[in-house]
């Protein structure tokens, strides 16, 4: 390994929080492309701050409980259009579990965010001092989607993937990406993206 590389993958291995931090180890001795892998999947959960077009669609207020919190609705949505940090809004979790030892075969959950993983959306939390509603949203450069307001247990109960289903219908986000995967899943394949049963999401 090059000087160059060397700084490299000690500066990604520095930079990824780890629970325990003794797990630290662990990074510094991974092959620089898996240790790459490690650190998008862990900065990929941060919504870079940036003015954003929100939208929505006509079957948010029928999926979970928006309807029950508009204002709170309206309130982030208005950081969202003005392109303020919502980092005080995801879980707390982001700024602890980039990385945590894997206790069991498949993949762990413990310190990767099912929701962005399986749907390509970040879930919010109404307030900075965390909330049980959760606000699903879809971002790209430009814009925030909002498809759902639920909680904890929606990633598991199948109203998400409902929600996310249904408003992706007739657009070009009803396929991973803007053509599309190169190749659909297989059930196994798919079965295996599932968190484990009794394995909640991090809050």
């Amino acid at each position: 390994m090059t000087p160059r590389l060397h700084a490299f993958h000690k500066k990604l291995a520095d930079l990824i929080p780890c629970e325990p931090e003794a797990a630290r180890v662990d990074l510094h001795r991974m092959a620089t492309p898996e240790l790459l892998v490690r650190y998008l999947n862990w900065a990929d959960r941060y919504v870079a701050p940036r003015p954003r077009r929100v939208g929505t669609w006509d079957g948010f207020l029928r999926h979970g409980s928006g309807d029950l919190h508009r204002e709170a609705v309206h309130d982030l949505a208005e950081k969202l259009e003005a392109g303020d940090d919502l980092t005080p809004f995801l879980s707390d979790r982001v700024a602890r579990r980039g990385y945590m030892p894997s206790k069991a075969q498949g993949i762990e959950w413990e310190d990767k965010d099912y929701a962005l993983n399986a749907f390509d959306t970040h879930h919010l939390h109404l307030k900075p001092a965390g909330t049980d509603a959760l606000l699903y949203v879809c971002f790209s450069r430009n814009d925030a989607f909002l498809v759902m307001l639920g909680d904890h247990k929606s990633f598991n109960d199948g109203t998400l993937a409902q929600a996310v289903a249904e408003c992706r219908v007739g657009t070009a986000l009803e396929f991973k990406g803007v053509l599309g995967s190169p190749r659909q899943r297989t059930m196994r394949e798919q079965n295996r993206l599932q968190p484990s049963p009794g394995i909640a999401n991090a809050p």
